[in-house]
């Protein structure tokens, strides 16, 4: 069985965790809110408010670098028009506009620009996969009275790359 693929609203979130660790100490970082496909009434107060198509999915400010822009999309997802310009004109405003489908090519981007990183994606990797290997599987008593055990993070880990969870 095939893994599924993250949503775009999961790599977001990813990416925003990553940035919080990783970025080196006085940057800042943001998400954009564009409204994506967010009801008409929602779309209507953003543009009310000054918000247009092809914004930017992250802003990430990096002391003595340019302002860098992160587009997330899934596999699947495509540059629209509307952000291949606006790309464009970031781009000769002389900051960083980047494409990426995963918390690695986020982290590529930077890298690419020399930024100074706290943490790396295997790192942290490593770092969670060392905490679950150390925790012990939680005991409890069902209703009945008998003992259940529930499964470890990395006991869930290892079906899930079985493919025997979704």
């Amino acid at each position: 069985m095939k893994a599924p693929h993250a949503t775009e609203q999961q790599l977001h979130q990813v990416i925003a965790t990553y940035l919080t660790r990783a970025l080196p100490e006085g940057s800042w970082h943001c998400a954009i809110d564009s409204a994506g496909k967010a009801s008409l009434r929602v779309a209507q107060n953003l543009k009310a408010r000054g918000g247009k198509r092809g914004t930017p999915d992250h802003m990430v400010l990096v002391p003595g670098f340019p302002a860098i822009y992160l587009e997330v999309k899934t596999d699947i997802g495509r540059v629209s028009p509307e952000q291949w310009g606006v790309c464009e004109a970031i781009k000769g405003a002389g900051h960083e506009w980047f494409v990426v489908r995963s918390v690695e090519a986020a982290e590529a981007a930077l890298r690419s620009l020399d930024v100074p990183l706290r943490a790396t994606v295997s790192g942290i990797r490593a770092s969670i996969a060392a905490q679950n290997e150390g925790l012990r599987p939680v005991r409890r008593r069902a209703a009945s009275g008998k003992r259940m055990e529930r499964a470890t993070p990395a006991q869930v880990a290892k079906a899930r790359r079985a493919g025997m969870l979704v």
